[in-house]
């Protein structure tokens, strides 16, 4: 079993009677059917999966949803592919970009340290000088600017295209598309309604985060939806879908696998949730710095443990929700730093407190460190 891996019913989303092998940077992994790269390889204790742009910092995932750049990795002849989103496949061959030698000891890492020196578009006003000189830079910075290998010689893919229409598009899957889903679908029989999700399945949210104290209630409202959704023959789910953008007259392209959907509808909703915006401190790059959201979508989601002990900052209840997910998985809460005036008063935090975790109100995190 993977050092980082929680038994169920941790791990909704994966099915531990099937596991995939497959290779990263050259070495085989093996995770479970429904993992994404990032949380096989977490399960596993690979945490550094690509490097910085400009100072070759090391990345680990932050959102565990493709809302970051730190997750890019490259698959086969693929680059640029998003380690959180994407689900692994038997011998699949991932490889880390961005790197001079491994991702662990990139020998690019040193330029962090003259990072005084490389102010923002340096490269632009330096290396002209003398005359002649720039001819021999380029191709340095070229090959230090890259991200992925492209290959000429991989052979096409096939892409199609369909067109769709509906009287009403959601884009999002979760509790809230679901419940639009639902309200457009009942007001009349004949109305044509599609569901549009980026997971490869409906509940957002409801699927990895904690909503009471006891945690029943997220389970409980997504199979209560999901049946509801299913029951209704006028909604049609595409699930693995993105909505590359919305035109004049309710023009949608939706991108699924290699097809890409052109649908009009008359009416759309958007119910694409919210981001987790980070807080701002020292070294927040850092490697086990991630979002709550990340953390309980590893361990829900795809049954992996996010480390063996957590400091949480937050300044709302997520945080409490968080760390009463990270104690059910068996990680020590060191203490939550809430960035509140007073104590919250509500179930969340009583049942942090109850566990004995210390909360420390009025404070924030000045820096992170790595561990030497």
């Amino acid at each position: 079993m993977a050092r980082n891996r929680l038994d169920a019913p941790h791990g909704s989303l994966i099915d531990r009677s099937n596991p995939i092998n497959f290779t990263f940077d050259g070495k085989a992994r093996t995770g479970f059917a429904g993992d994404t790269i990032t949380s096989a390889l977490w399960a596993e204790d690979v945490k550094i999966i690509s490097r910085s742009f400009k100072y070759h910092r090391p990345r680990a995932t932050l959102s565990a949803a493709g809302h970051d750049a730190n997750s890019l990795v490259q698959v086969g002849d693929e680059a640029n592919v998003v380690a959180d989103t994407r689900l692994i496949e038997e011998g699949m061959a991932v490889t880390a970009q961005n790197t001079f030698g491994s991702v662990d000891h990139d020998r690019a890492q040193m330029l962090d340290k003259f990072g005084k020196f490389m102010p923002v578009g340096f490269y632009y006003k330096a290396f002209f000088k003398p005359k002649g000189a720039w001819k021999y830079w380029e191709p340095i910075i070229r090959r230090m600017a890259g991200l992925g290998t492209v290959n000429l010689d991989a052979p096409h893919g096939y892409f199609d295209k369909q067109y769709l229409w509906a009287d009403v598009v959601v884009v999002g899957g979760g509790p809230a598309g679901m419940a639009a889903a639902l309200e457009a679908a009942e007001t009349a029989d004949d109305i044509e309604v599609i569901l549009i999700e980026e997971n490869p399945s409906l509940g957002g949210s409801l699927t990895y985060a904690r909503f009471d104290a006891e945690g029943q209630r997220a389970a409980k409202e997504h199979e209560n939806l999901i049946k509801a959704v299913e029951a209704k023959e006028n909604i049609r789910v595409l699930a693995g879908a993105y909505c590359n953008g919305w035109f004049t007259d309710h023009f949608l392209p939706v991108i699924q696998g290699t097809r890409m959907f052109k649908l009009r509808a008359k009416s759309v909703v958007v119910a694409t949730g919210s981001y987790e915006q980070p807080l701002v401190f020292r070294n927040n790059d850092l490697p086990g710095v991630m979002y709550g959201s990340a953390a309980q979508r590893l361990m829900n989601r795809h049954g992996v443990k996010p480390g063996n002990r957590a400091v949480i900052a937050t300044a709302n209840p997520d945080g409490y929700a968080t760390a009463l997910d990270l104690i059910a998985a068996g990680v020590d809460v060191a203490c939550v730093a809430d960035l509140s005036s007073e104590r919250p008063q509500h179930e969340l935090a009583d049942a942090v407190a109850d566990h004995g975790v210390p909360i420390s109100v009025g404070a924030t995190v000045y820096e992170a460190m790595a561990k030497p």
